[in-house]
């Protein structure tokens, strides 16, 4: 069982010259988050803008450009947790005198550059995220599974945009997840639960508090597939794929594209009902916090109306209370 009393945090910056600088003592705010809707995990730090030991003070030397590596020991060693780039600066003068920024890690970079790529019909995803990983020289350990794409042509997009709209298009075929990840500077795409310590939590040892939204916003009770029509008249229906239809139609499409398979636009009409046939559910819980879970991981859950197995969809890490935030989804079966 986890000791949130063995819990101890670390920050470091290194300057864009080179220079160490160790702010654990300066702190007074620190956290870090990442979700599966972003590419890049981000951390903010405030800290105390006091004299450093050659006399100079640390908004002079913490600056854009430098890098933010937090760590984090529970017990079981130091370890790393993050490492980015300061992004943005915000020094307050005043009264308080601190200095708050943010950082992110380096698929920071995916998110914020545009490219113009093409792919011809027949390429695997594996082959079409390797190829753009190697393009801008990013370390890939690609994990998960493939199909074959059709004619894949991006114009003025992001790099992240190219990457999310393989996978997506993949994940809707296959009926699982992905989940992208940077480690120690490695950017990985792994299926969700590939975690090998799975942590249990339970109300009366470490959940704090647990919230549950149910909302018919997002549900889909039938799917059409649609062929080719004519230039100015309506596709063709294909088929019809029905899911539960006590909520009513509420109607979605997938239409042909060039080089698509039947049974692939099949498969992706029952991911969408496999996905979004059930009215969508929102969970968040509050625990202890666990310096090293990722998004994508598996987590066994005892707390309030919560039991089972759980992946992790979104999470913020805070320091100072040492407690976390998570976004959940239920794991099928």
């Amino acid at each position: 069982m986890l000791d949130i009393q063995k819990i101890r945090y670390v920050c470091l910056c290194i300057t864009a010259e080179g220079t160490s600088l160790d702010l654990t003592d300066a702190l007074l705010a620190l956290s870090w988050q990442e979700s599966m809707e972003e590419l890049a995990m981000k951390a903010q730090v405030t800290f105390v803008n006091v004299l450093t030991a050659d006399g100079q003070l640390l908004h002079s030397l913490v600056r854009p450009g430098g890098k933010i590596c937090i760590f984090a020991d529970y017990g079981e060693g130091i370890q790393e947790v993050f490492r980015g780039t300061i992004w943005n600066w915000d020094y307050t003068s005043e009264k308080e005198k601190t200095l708050k920024i943010t950082a992110y890690d380096d698929l920071i970079y995916l998110q914020k550059s545009k490219d113009n790529r093409y792919f011809p019909a027949g390429q695997q995803t594996k082959n079409i995220v390797e190829s753009i990983a190697g393009a801008w020289q990013i370390p890939l350990q690609y994990q998960w599974r493939s199909i074959t794409h059709g004619k894949l042509l991006y114009k003025n997009k992001t790099v992240g945009e190219m990457i999310f709209d393989a996978l997506n298009e993949a994940q809707s075929v296959l009926g699982e997840h992905y989940v992208l990840l940077n480690k120690g500077g490695t950017f990985y795409i792994l299926p969700w639960g590939n975690n090998q310590k799975i942590y249990t939590l339970s109300s009366h040892e470490f959940v704090l508090s647990t919230q549950n939204q149910i909302s018919l916003d997002h549900l889909t009770t039938k799917v059409l597939i649609t062929g080719k029509g004519a230039a100015e008249g309506r596709p063709p229906i294909l088929a019809t794929v029905e899911g539960e239809m006590k909520y009513g139609t509420l109607q979605q499409i997938v239409p042909y594209t060039r080089g698509s398979a039947m049974s692939d636009l099949r498969k992706k009409a029952e991911t969408i009902l496999k996905e979004q046939g059930r009215p969508s559910e929102t969970i968040t819980i509050t625990a202890p916090d666990i310096p090293l879970l990722r998004k994508g991981e598996q987590l066994d859950i005892s707390a309030g109306n919560l039991l089972g197995s759980f992946y992790v969809t979104g999470i913020v890490h805070q320091a100072g209370p040492k407690k976390m935030t998570v976004t959940l989804q239920r794991k099928a079966g």
